[in-house]
């Protein structure tokens, strides 16, 4: 990856070169107003696609700022589209449009992922210096389905977005219980790293409440079985066992390894 050292700085919270607005790049005129918004699209993220457990998610998503337009930004963003970080100008996310090197298409939500009820987000695939690379699409041969952009940019529309990394997101009190992905044996570790004793296997139906991050390592509370689950499945109370200890999270090949229900029961 190109900028994999940002993330994994990024990740482990060691200091950037700060990126602020006042220097970032003169941004282009947008194109003119749209006149007519593009098609609502189907509604099929990421999470509905095969092959979803082995996605790679990135380092975060971007988040709608206040509540007008939460579930369709799409439509009222403007956000300008770079080849490179700080590289040639090359097209627009304008208007539930992408407009990218002379051609123009609506937006899919194939390339997003689905963080609340019907609420699909523009994935951050990595960051450089203020500059993020987001998947707009899925890969095609005409299109890689990824674009820059700047962070100070994504407040050029009606609607704005900021960036949120999946450890902030995940560290966040009150934040949903997180399950791992993908149904492959999962250790709840005495200390981050693969090299500590492992406490017990982790199941499909256990859940996590992240408690410290260290890097790809997260000290967890372990719920045996999930408590989300097990009310959910009807059950009056809870009568599991919570253990805590370390899980890997993160790696460059899938990013988060863990999400949470975003639906509910």
């Amino acid at each position: 990856m190109v900028a994999t050292a940002v993330a994994l700085a990024l990740l482990t919270g060691s200091p950037l070169a700060a990126s602020q607005c006042e220097s970032a790049p003169a941004f282009p005129d947008p194109p003119a107003s749209v006149t007519k918004l593009a098609p609502e699209p189907d509604y099929e993220t990421a999470r509905h696609i095969e092959g979803y457990a082995d996605a790679y998610l990135g380092i975060g998503h971007l988040e709608v700022e206040g509540e007008a337009h939460y579930n369709d930004w799409y439509r009222y963003v403007t956000i300008p589209f770079y080849r490179t970080p700080g590289g040639a100008h090359v097209g627009w996310l304008q208007g539930g449009w992408v407009l990218r090197d002379g051609a123009r298409k609506s937006l899919t939500l194939a390339g997003t992922t689905e963080t609340d009820y019907e609420r699909a987000t523009l994935i951050v695939l990595e960051e450089s210096d203020g500059w993020i690379r987001l998947r707009y699409d899925k890969t095609t041969p005409e299109d890689s389905g990824t674009a820059w952009t700047h962070r100070c940019a994504l407040s050029l529309g009606t609607v704005s977005l900021s960036v949120r990394l999946w450890r902030d997101l995940f560290s966040r009190e009150g934040h949903p219980p997180l399950y791992f992905r993908k149904d492959v044996p999962h250790a709840l570790r005495v200390g981050p790293g693969i090299d500590h004793e492992r406490l017990t296997w982790i199941g499909t139906n256990d859940e996590v409440e992240p408690v410290e991050i260290r890097g790809n390592w997260m000290r967890v509370t372990l719920y045996q079985p999930g408590k989300f689950h097990t009310l959910c499945g009807g059950a009056e109370e809870w009568n599991g066992r919570a253990r805590t200890g370390w899980i890997q999270w993160w790696d460059e090949s899938s990013g988060p390894w863990l999400f949470w229900f975003t639906r509910g029961c």
